[in-house]
Order: structure tokens, then C-alpha cells, then sequence
């Protein structure tokens, strides 16, 4: 769910909370769960930063830090998984995540293999994700919005340059792969909600594309 700032894509995660809880008797943390890169995202939303739903834990500085117990257990169960702020997610985070929920998930799980025994992306959970990628991407880790190395033969990459400390990085080339690859489709909103205000609309369109007019 793609678009930019104002036009309504935390409203549509409300109803889609609605609708899991309301309508189909779904819990969170149990039948799905909601996450943002930063604590103080995810509180808006009512949900967990996105280290903290899977257990990761910020201290590891090694290429797979194990889940905890608790977060093992929580992420065997779940049907969905709402990531918001997506922009801000880094490769390198969302290929941590993915890892995590294929060791997690049961093989028995009746959703995690393909009718040739592969584990599918995410262990065969609904991910949905949701932000604007014209926002500033992550600092370091691998931008999700870069096309992977591998398809650059055929396609240019983002004009936005990651740090060189990332190049090389198996765990981002895998992020960006596991996003690029998986992703069955993109609803993008367009009309400005939050403001109706054209001036500070033009604004902030010129502040997503880095380029301020006079």
C-alpha cells in the first residue's frame, strides 16, 4: 500500500484492524501482527516495533541472532504480518525477519511449502506492506526501494546511494530480493486526506522529490 504523505494509509491499516478483529475474530500478536521500524510508529499504530515482534534482539551484531522463546511461539501462529513505514525498513532487517519466521513456522503449518516442498517467502504468511517510497530511505542496511544487483542488468537502480559498508552484504541483496520477489501487487492512494491545503501539499511534494522551488 504505497502513496504519499496525508493520503490515508494509517486509516486503511485501522480498518484492516477492524476487519481481523471485528469481523473474523482474529487477535494481535496471536493470529497476526502489526509493526513499524520505530517504537514510536508502531505505538500509533498499536502495534510493535518490528526488532521487537520478531524477537530480534539489538544487541546481536551477528548475521542471524535467534528469536527469542516467547517470539518463536507468537510468530508459529500468525496468519498476516501489517509492516508500516516500510520505507524506513532495511533490507537487511526485513531478510532477518523473513529468516526468523521460516525457522519459526511448521513445516506442518499447511501454508509455509509450495506444492514442490519449498518453503515459501515470509513461510507462506500474508505481508502486507505499507508506506511511501519517496521518502528518505534507512541510513544503512540496504534501501528496499534499490533494485537488487542482480536485475540490474535489465533495470537501472534508485538514484539513492547506500553506504558502501552494505555493498557486498549477502543478508541486503537477500532483503531487497525477498521484497522485490514476493510482492503481488500495489494499491498506491492518491488523494491528499489528512490535508486539504494546496500550498503545503505542493510543499511536501517538493520535499519527496528534493526539489524546493523558490
Amino acid at each position: 500500500l504505497h502513496g504519499p504523505p496525508g493520503t490515508g494509509k494509517s486509516h486503511v491499516l485501522g480498518y484492516l484492524r477492524k476487519l481481523f478483529e471485528e469481523v473474523l475474530g482474529y487477535t494481535r500478536s496471536v493470529d497476526y501482527e502489526v509493526a513499524a521500524f520505530q517504537a514510536v510508529n508502531a505505538a500509533a499504530i498499536g502495534g510493535k516495533n518490528l526488532h521487537g515482534a520478531a524477537g530480534i534482539d539489538l544487541a546481536y551484531d551477528r548475521r542471524e541472532p535467534a528469536s527469542s522463546r516467547s517470539a518463536a511461539r507468537r510468530m508459529a501462529y500468525w496468519r498476516w504480518l501489517l509492516i508500516d513505514e516500510i520505507s524506513m525498513v532495511a533490507a537487511r532487517l526485513l531478510a532477518q525477519v523473513e529468516q526468523r519466521l521460516r525457522k519459526v513456522v511448521p513445516d506442518a503449518s499447511g501454508w509455509k511449502l509450495d506444492e514442490h516442498g519449498s518453503a515459501r517467502p515470509f513461510a507462506g504468511l500474508n505481508v502486507l506492506f505499507m508506506g511511501d517510497f519517496g521518502q528518505l530511505p534507512p541510513p544503512s542496511g540496504g534501501f528496499l526501494g534499490d533494485v537488487p544487483r542482480r536485475y540490474k542488468q535489465v533495470a537501472s537502480s534508485s538514484h539513492r546511494k547506500q553506504p558502501q559498508a552494505s555493498e557486498g552484504d549477502p543478508l541486503v541483496e537477500y532483503g531487497k530480493e525477498v521484497f522485490w520477489e514476493s510482492t503481488r501487487g500495489i494499491t498506491e492512494l492518491t488523494r491528499r486526506e489528512r490535508c486539504k491545503d494546496d500550498w503545503w501539499n505542493e510543499v511536501v511534494d517538493e520535499l519527496r522529490r528534493g526539489h524546493l522551488s523558490d
